[in-house]
């Protein structure tokens, strides 16, 4: 990100920032399906280094797992934040103008 900065800065007065988004997004998506941000585990020949890969396979999908519910969990914080100013929004705006109380 640091190397990146300076040059998406420079390109943003030149390229539509949707584009820069959508270019950052499609790259993303491509690194993270592909493959390329996971490392490769298990690949020494040896038994107890094919053991090991595994092992640390499994540890990856857990804490995988984990990240997930809690990224999860954050999403919902942030929902119930929103909810709780929208409420207290809902409560200071004046009634519009014609409408009476039943």
């Amino acid at each position: 990100m640091f190397l990146t900065a300076p040059i998406a800065g420079r390109l943003m007065n030149k390229v539509d920032p949707r584009i820069m988004l959508a270019v950052g997004f499609l790259s993303f998506a491509v690194a993270a399906g592909g493959g390329l941000i996971s490392p490769a585990i298990g690949t020494s020949g040896s038994s107890s280094g094919r053991a090991l890969g595994q092992q640390l396979q499994q540890l990856m999908q857990i804490t995988h797992t984990q990240g997930l519910v809690m990224a999860f969990a954050d999403a919902f914080f942030l929902l119930m934040l929103l909810f709780v100013a929208l409420a207290a929004l809902a409560v200071i705006i004046k009634k519009p103008p014609g409408v009476h109380g039943a």
